[in-house]
């Protein structure tokens, strides 16, 4: 028998955030047109970096990739909503190079800015901001939880 502990649970582990396919091709052209073209993003095997979590410990998405200049020279960088934009850098500084770190850092306040609004629920407010994900993970969520909670599936 379930208890409402492991219900919760169950219905937590379901309903991990998923970035799609066409969220992530969009992240990835307005990469390229904002900050530099030259890049290579990551991937966890052979699926695209960006990842989300929203759970217990609370939200976080991650990404990452590097940028390529001449002569071997590159910023690799990793954003996260929780701790921030890190570089490692092998370059040699260029107005060019100056002003791609500041792109980039423009564009990581931007995409922490969006992905904050689709992985939170404004407790104050107590509402839902509505859009295509939280729509849908609206009516897969209550389904789902109506079939646990009648006993149709552990």
């Amino acid at each position: 028998m379930n208890t409402i502990k492991n219900i919760i649970k169950e219905v937590a582990e379901e309903y991990k955030p998923e970035v799609t396919d066409v969220e992530i091709k969009e992240w990835e052209s307005n990469f390229s047109s904002s900050v530099y073209s030259n890049v290579k993003f990551d991937s966890v095997d052979g699926k695209p970096s960006i990842r989300l979590y929203k759970g217990y410990s609370g939200i976080e998405a991650t990404w990452s990739g590097v940028m390529l200049f001449e002569s071997d020279n590159n910023i690799k960088w990793s954003f996260s909503i929780q701790n921030g934009i890190f570089v490692e850098a092998k370059i040699k500084l260029t107005d060019t190079i100056i002003n791609t770190i500041e792109n980039l850092y423009s564009f990581y306040d931007n995409w922490k800015n969006e992905w904050l609004k689709v992985l939170s629920v404004p407790e104050a407010e107590g509402v839902i901001q509505e859009n295509k994900r939280t729509i849908g993970n609206i009516i897969k969520e209550s389904s789902n939880r109506m079939i646990i909670l009648a006993g149709l599936r552990k």
